[in-house]
């Protein structure tokens, strides 16, 4: 039979094993709590630059298209080379702006042109560039006033 003596040892052991094991669950808790916490923040930071990647590809792609648009039109004899500066676009794209720098391929050879279209949007910081050789007409070789200057054939 036991003592009185023997049941408060018991005792006291059993209380001492019962507070370190919740200690221990709560030290688990709190660790599993800061690796959640932590994983968190890594797949908020990567969604984050995902995000802002998708929008830098899509400004860049538009970017393109804007300057193909441009350098079409040019040799359409739509838009003007004469145009000084950065000119705005029409809406809806009025936070794109658009330039042209023609330069001669060879000094002594003004009938090929190297023609750079060069498109800039306001709010972000992206310039995008498009250059292409073009053969000038010899209409327009003359005067710097258009890329192609064909008058309208009779039919």
């Amino acid at each position: 039979m036991r003592t009185d003596r023997q049941n408060l040892v018991v005792v006291a052991v059993g209380a001492r094993s019962k507070t370190a094991i919740q200690g221990a669950v709560l030290l688990e808790v709190l660790v599993a709590l800061a690796l959640f916490v932590a994983a968190a923040a890594i797949v908020t930071g990567g969604l984050n630059r995902s995000v802002e990647s998708v929008e830098r590809l899509r400004l860049n792609t538009h970017a393109a298209n804007l300057a193909i648009s441009v350098l079409s039109e040019l040799q359409m004899g739509i838009k003007s080379m004469a145009v000084n500066g950065p000119q705005l676009f029409e809406a809806p794209f009025e936070k794109w702006s658009w330039e042209v720098v023609a330069l001669p391929v060879e000094p002594d050879k003004a009938k090929f042109e190297k023609v750079e279209v060069v498109i800039r949007h306001t709010e972000a910081p992206l310039v995008h560039r498009l250059g292409q050789v073009i053969q000038r007409d010899e209409n327009s070789a003359a005067s710097d006033s258009n890329l192609i200057n064909r008058p309208a054939s009779a039919p």
